[in-house]
C-alpha cells in the first residue's frame, strides 16, 4: 500500500513538472542576431530572452525630430512631418472667425528652409495697359506686369512708360521723377527716378519689390500706379514747367501672399 501511495505521488509531481513546463514562456531570443530592427535608425538586441530596440541618435527615421542635427521638415519629413500642401489661415465671417485652407499659399522648401511661397501652377501673369495723358502735352502708355498671386517675399512688380504722342508746345522732354505703388492708404512701393521721354516711341521701364501690412496670409487687393512728372510747355509765347502726377489704377486685382506673423 505504501509502495501504490508512493507510486501516486511520483505520478502527480511528474505531471505538475510537465504542465509547469509545457506553461514556461518561450524566450523571444537567445542572442542579439535573433532579433530585428525596424529600420536603420534602430538598433536591436537580446535582454533576458526579448528584443528590446534602441534609437540611434542623429538618424533621419529614429522618429525624433532633431534640430540640434539638422533635421526639419524640409530635411527629414519622417520625423519633423511634411513641409507641403495648402497654408492654414484664420478669416473672419459674419459668424465669427475660422480656420481655411489658402487657395494660392502653400508650404515648400527652399534652401532647407520651409517657408510660404506660392503655387506655382495657379501664378498667372497679369499684363494690364492705362493711359497716361496731359492735355496740350503728351500721350503715354503705362504697361504693368504683375504676377498673381504676387509673392511679397521674392516677386518684383514691372511698369513700362511708352510716350505715344507730344504737343509741339513741349520744350524738351517729359521727365519722370517718382512711382508710388498704393493700395488704398498703403504705400506698398516707391521709387525716385530720373527718366525721360523725348519723342514719340521712347519708352523706360522701371521694377519694384513690394511691401503689404496685410493680416491674411493672402489677399486679392486693388492697386494704383502713381507717377510724378514734369515738362515744360509754351504758353503765351513763355516757357511755363508743370510738375504734376497721375494715379492710374489696374483693371484686375492681383492676389498678393505674404509670410505668416
Amino acid at each position: 500500500m505504501k509502495f501504490l501511495n508512493l507510486l501516486l505521488i511520483l505520478f502527480v509531481l511528474s505531471a505538475v513538472l510537465i504542465i509547469a513546463g509545457c506553461n514556461k514562456e518561450k524566450p523571444e531570443c537567445e542572442k542579439s542576431t535573433d532579433c530585428s530592427a525596424a529600420n536603420k535608425c534602430y538598433s536591436a538586441r537580446c535582454v533576458e530572452g526579448k528584443c528590446t530596440a534602441n534609437a540611434r541618435d542623429n538618424c533621419c527615421g529614429n522618429r525624433k525630430c532633431e534640430a540640434s542635427f539638422g533635421e526639419s521638415t524640409c530635411t527629414c519629413a519622417a520625423d519633423c512631418g511634411d513641409c507641403s500642401g495648402p497654408v492654414k489661415f484664420n478669416v473672419t465671417t459674419s459668424r465669427g472667425t475660422k480656420l481655411q485652407d489658402a487657395q494660392y499659399a502653400v508650404f515648400l522648401c527652399e534652401n532647407n528652409i520651409c517657408i510660404v511661397g506660392v503655387d506655382q501652377a495657379k501664378l498667372r501673369v497679369l499684363s494690364l495697359v492705362n493711359d497716361l495723358s496731359m492735355t496740350g502735352a503728351f500721350k503715354a502708355e503705362a504697361l504693368t506686369t504683375i504676377n498673381s498671386p504676387f509673392n511679397i517675399a521674392k516677386d518684383k512688380i514691372k511698369v513700362e512708360f511708352s510716350l505715344k504722342d507730344l504737343d509741339p508746345d513741349v520744350v524738351g522732354a517729359i521727365t519722370f521723377t517718382e512711382m508710388k505703388i498704393l493700395s488704398s492708404s498703403e504705400m506698398m512701393g516707391r521709387s525716385f527716378i530720373s527718366q525721360k521721354l523725348e519723342k514719340v516711341g521712347d519708352l523706360f521701364s522701371e521694377e519694384l519689390a513690394l511691401t503689404s501690412a496685410q493680416s491674411a496670409i493672402e489677399e486679392a487687393r486693388y492697386i494704383d500706379i502713381e507717377i510724378f512728372y514734369e515738362y515744360v510747355a509754351t504758353v503765351r509765347g513763355a516757357p511755363v514747367t508743370t510738375r504734376t502726377s497721375t494715379k492710374l489704377r489696374l483693371a484686375e486685382k492681383p492676389v498678393f501672399v505674404v509670410q505668416p506673423r
